[in-house]
């Protein structure tokens, strides 16, 4: 062969055909994306002589990439004051008490000392 290489695609039906081939022994290659390379060495071709030569190809190597970027968010590791601004809206929708205790209550983390008074003293029992 005067190329030395010749490439083909199969059609719809996955059919390919290598046309005008001198006699002579060949090597044939299938390759695509994603899938195994499968080839076949001597294959020989006599003159006035139609080939079939199939292959199946088997699923390569899958790989797939991720990447994921982002900043941390900042935390503040002195100060542990939490904040929590409840307004007259919320207050008044939730069915509490108006106590202090109460109220804290409704801030996540905070634990409420139930045997203080209103007043923050301990009760005497």
């Amino acid at each position: 062969m005067i190329e030395k290489v010749r490439s083909v695609v199969t059609d719809e039906q996955g059919l390919y055909k290598i046309v005008d081939l001198r006699p002579g022994t060949y090597t044939v290659t299938f390759t695509l994306p994603g899938f195994s390379t499968v080839k076949r060495e001597g294959v020989e071709l006599p003159s006035n002589f139609t080939a079939t030569i199939n292959a199946d190809l088997r699923v390569g190597g899958v790989e797939e990439t991720i990447t994921v970027s982002g900043q941390a968010p900042v935390v503040d590791v002195q100060n542990t004051t939490v904040r929590n601004l409840l307004p007259r809206s919320v207050l008044d929708a939730v069915p509490s008490g108006r106590a202090m205790a109460t109220v804290a209550a409704l801030t996540p983390g905070v634990v409420v000392d139930v045997a203080q008074g209103q007043d923050g003293r301990r009760r005497q029992g």
